[in-house]
This record gives C-alpha cells, structure tokens and sequence, in this order.
C-alpha cells in the first residue's frame, strides 16, 4: 500500500501534497493559537531553533515545488509570462524575490547533496544560498568527481560556519579541491571581472538647477579603493579644515554625518589635482575656463555678509554661472584659469611661425566655440581637436580666424576625400558624400 505522500491522484482529485500543506497550515494555525506563558529560556531556545528547521525544511519543498511549476508551464494559462512571474501577481512578492526564488530552486536541482540537507534542516536556506552560489562558480570543465567533493566539503562546513563565512570559503574552494588548477583559474576569473567592470563604468551627473549637481557612478572596485582611501584621508573629522571653504553649519563640539564629510571631501578632491597631473585634451591641459574682468579678479571681499557688490558673477567655458568670491577662491587651484584673454605675454596669432596650436589659443577656441562644429554635433569643447579651416600644409596660418574645433570623428571626416565640408553662415561645418 502506498502512503498518501507517493499515491498518484486520479483525475480532478487534490494532489496528496496539497493535502499535506493543508494540515500543515492546520497546524501552524494552532501553534500560532498555543499560548507562550511559561516558554522560559531552555525551551524558547528549544522551540526557535526548531522552527528555524522547520522553515529550512519548507524552503526545501518551496524549491522542489518552484521547479515543478516551472517544469508543468505554470502561469501560461493566464498569459503570464513564467512561473516566477505569476507567483509574485499571485502572491504579492516583488519580481526581485520571485526570479531570486526561482535561480534558487533552478541551483538545488543541480546540487542534490545540498537540497538534501536543506530539506534534512542541517543547513538553513542562506547557508544553501551561498554553497550553491560557490558551487556555480566552479569551472564547467572540473572533474565530475571533484565537484561532489567541493559540495560535500561546503556541507561540513556549514556545521560551524554561517553564510558570510562560507562565501568567503567558497571563493577559496578551488584551493581545496584543486590547488594546481586554482591560481591560473583565479587570475583569468579576475581578469575578466577587472575587464568587465571597466568597460561597464559609468558615471551620470544631473544638474538640479539650484547650484548642486547630483548623479551615480560605477567603477572597478581597486578604483573605489583608491577613491575611498583618498577621501577618507579628506573627510577624518580630525583634520584641520580648508579657511577658504565656507564653515560647517553642523552643531559645535559635533561632527557632521559621514555622507556629508565624503560629499565635501570629494569636492575638496576635484580640486586639488594638479593641472599637469591630466592628459591633454586635443592640446591644452584639463581647464575650465572663468570669464571675469580684471578688477572683479583684484576686487577685496565685501566686508558684510551678503554685499556682494555689483557684477558679482562669473561665467563659465561650460555656460554655468559662479560667484566671483568662488572664482577668486579657486582662481589659483588646478585646472581653473582666469580669462584675461591677449594679455601678459600670451600670444593668439602665429601665423606661419609653428604649425600646433597653443595651450592659449586652445582655450579661446573652448571659450569661443564651446563644442565641436560640425552641424549637429554636440561633443564638448574637451573633447574636440583645434583644426585649420584653410590646412597648414597649403599656406594656412596658425591663428585663430583660420581655427576651429572638430571632434576627432568630424576631424577625420574633414579629411576624407570621400566627403566635402561646407561652412555654414553661423560657422558650422556640413558634410556632403561625393558622388
């Protein structure tokens, strides 16, 4: 005779472990009914621990029945998209833990030992979790045999260790198993993150319109460790801080908050690298340019607080505005020059004498032009070369009435013979396929 658990359900009739969870939800319904007066601490500890099993032992069959559903098509009767899908409509679960749920069971069938002792309640699922993820993580091309080995060595461990503890294990777990495989595994495993994680790197910025921009970034983690320990270094609520900055409105005798400590350390940052520390870009260094006029650069500080005199603004290369105490205040910092165009010895025209242009006419072509010229191209001023409208090598001067910025792409056009420029009347550069 079969047991209600393995008899096979005729037609229409309940699966017997539909029956089975119906008097298990009986019964957890009385033990929420129970109640804990008298439950001192050896049988609270007795009882936690034991439903701890319990629920290590219904994750277990949440897995098996995941896969199950996924196996049968659940959710394609009504449309949905997959198993995962329809449990979190179902269930109200955001899809993050439904696909969670679902790469989880799709892992316990792979590693039966493991799915075994999650059902047995030896391991709780976040020990699971982190074996199974370790195990996915081994080479496809291991022996079969060394495979059991690593998860049986995970599932001994797991007797003394929790799941950040069994991570950290696991990312060692070659070592044990396969020490003469694991040193030139690990080095192409860290080559390929370190290349991913460089070619994903990202950074958005926002500007809110009220003097602060705002955004997220992605960088590979020895990059982050640099930046961090550099504005730790900036932020140590012990270091003197900068006279020229504006004072913290935090309470006296406390420091501000550590996000707040890293926001100005960061901003402190920017503004000690050195100019000449930066790649050119198209053959100036790094710079902004400030345009200000000599005596708002000569001008004192107002003596009270909030007279700011009259032109009292600067403008950026970029089309952003500072005030003029800011633009004074890092008119000697790197990468910030004042605009006092043609003057002191700068020379804007050099005719035939050099071919290059210089750092100075770089800077009033970023000052004039701002971006790339080519009509429709909005590649910023940093990133363009200083091209000759008439080239240097048939007579063209080096000065700045022959002189515009071309991003490299449009740089490279202007000199293909396949195409012909034509210069619009408000100074863009169109391009025509010959024919």
């Amino acid at each position: 005779m079969t047991s209600e658990a393995t008899a096979w359900p005729a037609p229409g009739e309940q699966h017997p472990v539909t029956r089975v969870l119906a008097r298990l939800d009986t019964a957890v319904g009385e033990a929420l009914e129970v109640p804990l007066l008298g439950l001192d601490e050896p049988r609270a500890a007795e009882a936690l621990a034991a439903v701890t099993a319990v629920e290590s032992r219904l994750v277990a069959l949440r897995a098996r029945l995941t896969s199950q559903a996924e196996a049968v098509g659940v959710g394609t009767g009504t449309g949905t998209r997959d198993a995962g899908a329809w449990l979190a409509h179902r269930s109200r679960l955001s899809s993050a833990e439904a696909r969670r749920r679902s790469r989880f069971a799709q892992r316990l069938v792979r590693w039966q030992a493991v799915a075994a002792a999650l059902a047995e309640g030896d391991v709780n699922a976040e020990q699971a979790q982190a074996i199974t993820t370790a195990l996915d993580d081994l080479p496809d091309s291991l022996d079969p045999a060394l495979l059991d080995r690593a998860e049986a060595h995970l599932l001994t461990e797991a007797r003394d260790f929790g799941p950040r503890e069994l991570r950290v294990i696991g990312e060692r777990l070659l070592h044990v198993v396969s020490p003469e495989t694991a040193d030139a595994h690990d080095a192409r495993v860290l080559s390929a993150q370190e290349r991913d994680a460089w070619e994903r790197a990202d950074l958005w910025m926002n500007d809110d319109g009220h003097g602060a921009t705002w955004g997220r970034f992605r960088i590979p983690t020895a990059s982050a460790a640099v930046l961090r320990t550099a504005l730790h270094a900036l932020a140590a609520p012990a270091r003197r801080p900068d006279p020229e900055r504006p004072a913290d409105p935090g309470p006296p005798g406390r420091s501000r908050p550590y996000r707040f400590r890293m926001g100005q350390a960061f901003c402190e940052l920017l503004d000690r690298i050195p100019v000449d520390a930066l790649p050119d870009t198209g053959g100036a260094n790094a710079t902004i340019v400030v345009s200000m006029t000599l005596d708002q650069l000569r001008a004192e500080p107002r003596e009270r607080a909030g007279d700011h005199g009259a032109g009292a603004v600067a403008s950026l290369d970029t089309g952003d505005r500072l005030s003029v105490a800011d633009a004074r205040r890092r008119a000697c910092e790197a990468g910030l020059v004042p605009a006092v165009l043609g003057g002191a010895g700068q020379v804007l025209d050099l005719g035939r004498r050099r071919r290059l242009f210089t750092r100075s006419q770089r800077l009033v072509l970023q000052r004039r032009d701002r971006e790339c010229t080519a009509d429709g191209c909005d590649a910023p001023a940093g990133f363009c070369h200083a091209h000759h409208d008439e080239p240097w090598s048939r007579g063209g001067p080096t000065d700045l009435a022959n002189a515009r910025l071309l991003c490299g792409h449009h740089h490279r056009r202007i000199h293909d013979p396949a195409y012909r420029a034509e210069i619009t009347p408000d100074n863009q550069v169109r391009f025509h396929r010959r024919t």
